[in-house]
């Protein structure tokens, strides 16, 4: 219990020490707060925007297994489908876009909304969107209304189309598009529309909605331009995905070469195995493909850490820096604060204080504003990323989604404990060597 008591009296003046020259206080503070509030939003700003682009991988499923490939060789999409039917899920054609909405001002600002087609086989646990001018990836469907389109339609060639929900609100203004029509290749106004007048002319064709599923990451984006369009005004150009059965799109005659194939594996090896199939076989028929992409959720991770990699790890380092010139600043303080109580140190070590106990003493005083002001900067650099969110999605119409994971709210904190043990020990070593009586001789 003694020993305890001991304890708390000494930490109680460590405390009291720590606030007793005011004006020091706050200078030290503020020095270390600016450090560690610029390195705190400086990380959640990062890794906020870091998370962003992953957004894309994230909505994909780690069973999921994507092949596009364009080639005028009908025998290797034959065989490919082939490979492993247990698990293939869908086929799909792409078309070129095709507008389906129009909205013009009388100030001459548009918004239009164009679609790339999808034909799919069917659709069961995975719907293809538009990653990049590079990749599609398949994401977890999330049917709102209706049904999808199933091997039926297929069969019957039904002139019936699966949309989302920002599609929906944006055609008929958040009423209920079940049983209504989706027109394609809307003319734009001023603009003439070109046809072969070859073929079925599908383009011209309406299409009775029959499920509206939810808005994928990409989806949302564009509702965001939207937004900024109806604030603004100007030209606006939108994209999404629509999904048609495939016999619909396939008798298209203006129809892009490109298909997807997509499995969904469940079983890690057959997943492994089958994705090594798929790369055999492209370096096979390599001569046969115009292109050949297997795509996975980790492939689509590794594209954006590969991209955003350079760019963290400069910013890493100069937020690492200006942490570096805050503790240095904070450092001179503290030689300011030892020298100025030279005569405590004095009488300290006249009734028995040893080096040691000095030492801990500074770096305890030291630790502790430290830590002060690693709570202070992370409910700054919160509070003001949080307005910063709002301020881009309200103001600027931009799709900024705030991080604040656990690790970007304690690793200041963390980090304060070795910052503030580093920037105090040379100052307070220099206070514990100073001899009695030169202590006491110090004016």
């Amino acid at each position: 219990m003694l020993k305890g008591n001991k304890v708390f009296f000494y930490l109680k003046h460590v405390v009291n020490m720590s606030f007793n020259n005011k004006p020091r206080v706050v200078l030290s503070l503020v020095g270390l707060t600016v450090g560690l509030f610029i390195f705190t939003l400086g990380n959640i700003i990062i890794d906020s925007y870091y998370n962003d682009n992953l957004r894309w991988a994230w909505q994909m499923t780690n069973e999921t297994l994507v092949l596009e490939v364009q080639t005028d060789h009908q025998d290797n999409l034959t065989e490919l489908t082939r490979l492993d039917r247990e698990h293939l899920l869908s086929s799909v054609s792409l078309s070129s876009p095709s507008t389906i909405f129009i909205a013009t001002g009388e100030d001459g600002s548009l918004c239009s909304l164009s679609a790339t087609v999808m034909g799919v086989s069917e659709l069961d646990k995975i719907v293809p969107i538009h990653h990049d001018i590079h990749h599609s990836i398949g994401i977890g469907i999330d049917l709102l209304r209706g049904r999808l389109i199933n091997a039926n339609d297929v069969a019957l060639q039904r002139n019936v189309v699966v949309i989302d929900q920002f599609t929906e609100d944006l055609l008929f203004q958040g009423s209920n598009s079940l049983g209504k029509y989706l027109h394609l290749d809307v003319e734009v106004p001023g603009m003439s529309s070109v046809h072969s007048g070859q073929g079925t002319n599908a383009t011209k064709r309406k299409l009775e909605i029959i499920g509206v599923i939810k808005n994928s990451y990409a989806t949302k984006v564009e509702k965001m331009e939207y937004r900024k369009f109806v604030a603004e005004g100007g030209v606006s150009f939108l994209n999404t995905t629509i999904y048609c059965p495939i016999t619909i799109v396939d008798i298209e005659e203006d129809i892009a070469p490109r298909k997807l194939l997509m499995w969904n594996i469940e079983d890690k090896n057959n997943y492994a195995d089958m994705h090594q199939i798929l790369v055999d076989y492209g370096h096979v028929y390599r001569n046969d493909f115009s292109s050949y992409n297997v795509i996975t959720r980790n492939d689509v991770i590794i594209d954006v850490v590969n991209q955003l990699k350079p760019m963290r790890s400069f910013l890493t380092v100069m937020l690492v820096i200006i942490l570096l010139i805050s503790g240095v600043s904070t450092m001179s303080t503290m030689f300011f604060s030892v020298k100025e109580r030279i005569n405590e140190i004095g009488i300290k070590k006249a009734l028995g204080a040893t080096k040691l106990d000095i030492l801990c003493q500074y770096v305890l005083e030291g630790m502790l504003l430290s830590f002060i002001a690693a709570i202070i900067a992370v409910c700054l650099s919160s509070l003001l990323a949080l307005i910063l969110q709002n301020y881009l999605f309200y103001s600027m119409h931009l799709l900024f989604e705030i991080s604040l994971s656990l690790r970007n709210l304690l690793l200041p904190i963390l980090l304060a404990g070795i910052y503030g043990f580093v920037f105090s020990l040379i100052p307070s070593y220099y206070g514990a060597r100073i001899m009695v009586t030169h202590a006491l001789r110090f004016e």
